[in-house]
C-alpha cells in the first residue's frame, strides 16, 4: 500500500509575549510625619518613611526603611519595602505577605496600642502645632472636661474667693501683674534658698503642693475673670458675681483658644502664670488690710484710755504794786494787769477792758492737745492733671502704634537692621529712646499724643522699659489693650504697671 503523502500544515506565526510594563511611580521622597497618619498609595514611591505618633499604611513601594513609633504599620497587597520595617509601641499588619527585604522589628506590642498611640499622637500635635487641644484626638477633651468639672465644683465652694481674685485683676491690674512678674524670678530663687539651707529641703514638697493648688485656683479665677469680662461687654453685669456661671463661660473661651495653632500652649501657660499672680496679690492685699485694721483698732484702744494728769497746786504769787493818788491826795495801791492779759481798748476808746480769762485770772491755754489718732484714709489714686490735655482713646493710640510699626519696618528693612536684630528688640529700643527724648514716638507726634506719669515726674528709663515689656503682655492677651475701654482712668495694663497714661495735647503745643 502506498503511503499517504504527508500533508504539511502552514507554519503558524510565533506568538509575541508582551514585556511587563513598569508602573509609573509618583515620587514622594522622604516622608516625615509627627502626630499624623501616613498613607502611601499604590502608584507612589518613597525613599524613607518615618511616622511618630501616628499610623502608617503602605500600599506602594518604599526603597528604604520604614520607622513607626507609637502607631501601627499596615502593608497592602502590592506593597514592598526594600529596607527594614521597624515598629515601636505598635504592631505590624501584613496579611498579604508583602515582601520586606530587610528585617521586621516590632517592639512594645504588649502596650495598649490605641491609648499609647493616641498619647503620642497628641504629643506630636502639641509639639508641631504648639496647641493644647486637637480636633483629631479625643482624650485631651475628656481631660479638659474633667478639669473644668473640678474647677466648677471649686467655684461652687469658693465662689467669693474667686470673685475676689478676679476683682484684684480688674481693680488693681498694675499691682497684680507686678506680683505675677515678681514670681518668675522670685519662686525659683526661693526654692534655691530652701535647698541651700539643707533643712529647707523638707519644705519643698509642701511648697510644690502650695504652688499646684495656687495654679489650679488661679486658673479657675482666670476663667471667672474671662467670664466676667464677657458678661461686662454684653451688658449682663447683674450676673457677674455668679462664679459658677462665669467659670463655664471662661472654660468655653479657653477651649477655643487652646485649639488655635501656635497660640494654645502660650495661652495655657499665660493664664496659669497670671492666675498664680492673682491669687498671690489677693492674699497679700488681704493681709495688708488685716494689719491696717488691727493697727487702727490698737490706736483707737489707746486713745480711749484716759491719760492721768498731774494735780495743779495753787501757789501764792507776789504781785508788784504801784502807788497812785486819788483826788484827795491820799496814796492808793493798785495792781497792774497781768502781762499775759493784753489790754484792749473798749468801744468808746477811753477805758481799757481786759479779755475774758479762763478763771482765777489765768488766761486760756494757747496749745490744744492733738486729737486721737484715727484710721488712715484710703489712698486716693493720683489722676492726670486735666488742664488743656485729654486722655487718648484706644483707636488713636492704635493708629499711632501702626504708624510706628510701619516706620520701623521700612527703616529697618532699608538699613538692614532687621536682618541683624529681631523686630521686638528694635521696637523696644525705638520706643524707649523716643519716650526718653520727646515723651512720645513719631506716630504719637503725628497724632499729638504724649506719655505722662501720674506723679507728674518725667518719664525715666525704668518707666519706659517696664511699660514696653508689659505692653507685650497686653498685646498677647488683647485684654490688656482693651482694658482702657472700661477703665475709669483710661489706662491699659502697661499703663497701670508703669503708672502712666497717654494724653492728647492741644494743637498749640508742639512736640517737634
Amino acid at each position: 500500500a502506498e503511503a499517504a503523502p504527508e500533508v504539511q500544515s502552514p507554519a503558524s506565526p510565533p506568538v509575541e509575549v508582551a514585556a511587563p510594563v513598569a508602573p509609573e511611580w509618583t515620587e514622594r521622597g522622604e516622608i516625615l510625619s509627627i502626630g499624623n497618619n501616613v498613607l502611601l498609595r499604590e502608584n507612589e514611591r518613597a525613599s524613607q518613611v518615618v511616622v511618630v505618633g501616628g499610623n502608617a499604611e503602605i500600599r506602594g513601594r518604599v526603597d528604604g526603611e520604614v520607622f513607626v513609633v507609637g502607631g501601627n504599620l499596615s502593608l497592602g497587597e502590592r506593597a514592598s519595602i526594600h529596607g527594614e520595617a521597624v515598629c515601636i509601641a505598635g504592631r505590624v499588619d501584613n496579611p498579604h505577605r508583602a515582601p520586606i527585604h530587610g528585617d521586621t522589628i516590632a517592639i512594645g506590642t504588649f502596650v495598649p496600642l490605641p491609648a499609647f498611640g493616641s498619647l503620642l499622637e497628641w504629643l506630636g500635635d502639641a509639639a508641631w502645632n504648639a496647641r493644647l487641644l486637637s480636633p483629631r484626638v479625643a482624650w485631651p477633651w475628656v481631660v479638659f472636661g474633667t478639669a473644668t468639672l473640678f474647677l466648677f465644683l471649686l467655684a461652687l465652694a469658693f465662689g467669693r474667693g474667686m470673685n475676689a481674685c478676679s476683682r484684684s485683676l480688674e481693680e488693681r491690674p498694675g499691682a497684680t501683674l507686678t506680683t505675677a512678674i515678681a514670681l518668675l524670678p522670685g519662686l525659683p530663687l526661693f526654692t534655691v534658698l530652701l535647698i541651700c539651707t539643707i533643712l529647707g529641703i523638707l519644705l519643698l514638697p509642701f511648697l510644690g503642693v502650695a504652688v499646684f493648688f495656687g495654679v489650679a485656683f488661679g486658673k479657675a479665677a482666670m476663667m471667672v475673670f474671662i467670664g466676667r469680662s464677657v458678661l461686662r461687654v454684653t451688658g449682663a453685669t447683674d450676673l457677674m458675681d455668679r462664679a459658677w456661671l462665669t467659670i463655664l463661660i471662661g472654660a468655653v473661651v479657653l477651649a477655643v483658644l487652646y485649639c488655635v495653632p501656635f497660640l494654645g500652649l502660650f495661652v495655657w501657660a499665660l493664664t496659669g502664670w497670671i492666675g498664680l499672680g492673682m491669687v498671690t496679690a489677693t492674699l497679700l492685699e488681704k493681709r495688708r488690710r488685716e494689719k491696717a485694721v488691727a493697727a487702727a483698732a490698737a490706736a483707737a484702744a489707746r486713745s480711749a484710755v484716759p491719760t492721768p494728769s498731774r494735780p495743779v497746786v495753787a501757789t501764792a504769787a507776789v504781785v508788784p504794786t504801784t502807788t497812785a493818788f486819788n483826788a484827795a491826795g491820799v496814796s492808793v495801791a493798785t495792781e497792774p494787769p497781768l502781762p499775759s492779759e493784753p489790754v484792749t481798748p473798749a468801744a468808746g476808746g477811753d477805758a481799757a477792758v481786759p479779755p475774758a480769762s479762763s478763771g482765777f485770772g489765768v488766761p486760756p491755754p494757747a496749745y490744744a492737745p492733738p486729737p486721737p489718732p484715727a484710721v488712715a484714709a484710703a489712698r486716693v489714686p493720683v489722676s492726670v492733671p486735666v488742664g488743656p490735655m485729654n486722655r487718648a482713646d484706644l483707636w488713636v493710640r492704635l493708629g499711632a502704634l501702626l504708624v510706628d510699626i510701619v516706620l520701623i519696618g521700612i527703616a529697618g528693612g532699608t538699613t538692614g537692621v532687621l536682618g541683624l536684630l529681631p523686630f521686638p528688640l528694635v521696637f523696644v529700643v525705638y520706643v524707649c529712646a523716643m519716650w526718653l527724648w520727646k515723651g512720645s514716638t513719631i506716630g504719637g507726634i503725628i497724632f499729638k499724643l504724649q506719655i505722662v506719669r501720674l506723679d507728674g515726674r518725667p518719664v525715666d528709663a525704668a518707666t519706659a522699659v517696664v511699660r514696653t515689656l508689659v505692653a507685650f503682655i497686653s498685646a498677647a492677651t488683647v485684654i490688656g489693650f482693651l482694658w482702657c475701654l472700661w477703665d475709669d482712668e483710661g489706662q491699659t495694663w502697661h499703663d497701670k504697671v508703669a503708672g502712666t497714661n497717654v494724653v492728647v495735647l492741644p494743637k498749640s503745643v508742639s512736640l517737634v
